[in-house]
């Protein structure tokens, strides 16, 4: 598989670190709905409309669970600029890709894991049920501490329940290495791997499985065109017409009643097209967005922190009032606390964790040692 030349000015995608910021931010808008939720069930009379912001941030309330499909997409072509050469020329051993995922997911994992489960039990205790997600079992916990709630054994979200896509995406890396260990030299693959995930079909193994692979379709894209064209990549504006294009196909797919078909028609167009889109902006201005790369070092963490903090915003408006969820006050009180309780997570234990369990051995780039999507892929 071709790859990009050294020569390449681009260092890493900032501008993909900004996307994953802002998809993170919708998760917690679209995550938001959890403070109108009585235990396990969400109000009768909840109003989306009635969500602080609503007019403003309409769009993230609506549609902001795309945005766990878009981390995906990110995923797949990440893993396919960082892994791929390296897994098909066998200098990325089973033992090092398993050792780079372990200590890059786990640690915070386990931690976040046994931190929801104190607060989910305090929970119970004090109001006889647990908090929006209610399979909170041994069973379930032994699949989350294996990193496997959503891979079919499961009754329903458990625990920290928005690990589930982490979860699915665990089981993703077992495909995309040996994917890359004997079919990355048929690219034809890419696309019945695509398409595999459509067929199975639903909005979690099947979706991730489209999504990780449509990324990867991208990354050869990526790769086909810096090859074949120089400098003509970033000279074109194909990509930028391609948003265009699919935010009209995906506009008219909001008024079908199927959520599902939704999120299909999201996973296949506007969201690769955003992803290449900004690919293509970064090989047209190499450097920019640099001080916006925090936004992506901070997203695994606010993604896993989000809802033991719900946990407790909820408990302490139940029990004193505090955080009434209606007011425009608590909707940024619970922004700012997640990343700023992000930001010290990631600083102080999720990258210290990550280099301690790894060693000396520095984790593997692309096989030109050019492209560097984001250290948080790595």
């Amino acid at each position: 598989m071709n790859t990009p030349s050294p020569e390449s000015p681009v260092q890493r995608f900032y501008f993909l670190d900004i996307l994953r910021g802002f998809a993170s931010l919708a998760i917690l808008i679209w995550h938001y709905q959890h403070f109108y939720f009585d235990n396990a069930e969400r109000r009768p009379d909840f109003d989306k409309a009635s969500q602080p912001g609503y007019l403003i941030l309409q769009p993230l309330y609506d549609y902001g669970e795309l945005a766990v499909y878009l981390f995906f997409i990110l995923s797949g072509f990440v893993f396919f600029c960082l892994y791929a050469e390296g897994i098909a020329r066998r200098s990325v051993s089973v033992k090092a890709f398993i050792r780079n995922r372990f200590s890059r997911l786990y640690p915070l994992h386990l931690v976040t894991l046994l931190l929801t489960c104190g607060l989910q039990s305090g929970h119970y205790q004090l109001f006889g049920a647990y908090f929006v997600y209610p399979y909170n079992d041994l069973k379930h916990f032994l699949l989350q501490l294996g990193l496997m709630s959503y891979w079919g054994f499961q009754d329903g979200h458990s625990f920290n329940g928005p690990i589930w896509s982490v979860s699915v995406e665990v089981f993703l890396y077992a495909t995309f290495f040996v994917f890359c260990r004997f079919l990355l030299g048929k690219p034809k693959f890419l696309i019945l791997m695509s398409l595999g995930g459509l067929a199975i079909g639903g909005i979690h193994v099947g979706a991730g499985i489209l999504c990780f692979y449509v990324g990867g379709l991208l990354h050869r894209l990526f790769v086909h065109q810096c090859s074949s064209s120089g400098s003509g990549f970033s000279n074109g504006w194909l990509p930028a017409f391609a948003v265009l294009i699919t935010s009209l196909v995906f506009y008219l797919s909001t008024f079908a009643r199927s959520g599902h078909l939704k999120i299909h028609i999201a996973c296949v167009s506007i969201l690769p097209a955003t992803v290449y889109f900004l690919v293509w902006l970064q090989v047209r201005f190499p450097g920019r967005g640099k001080s916006w790369a925090v936004l992506g070092d901070m997203t695994y963490a606010s993604y896993l922190l989000h809802f033991p903090l719900q946990i407790v915003f909820h408990t302490l408006f139940i029990l004193h009032g505090f955080f009434n969820p209606d007011a425009p006050a608590t909707l940024i009180a619970f922004i700012l606390f997640t990343y700023a309780l992000a930001y010290l997570t990631y600083r102080t234990f999720e990258l210290p964790a990550k280099i301690f369990l790894r060693g000396p051995t520095p984790p593997p780039s692309s096989a030109s040692g050019a492209l560097r999507p984001s250290p948080e892929a790595s």
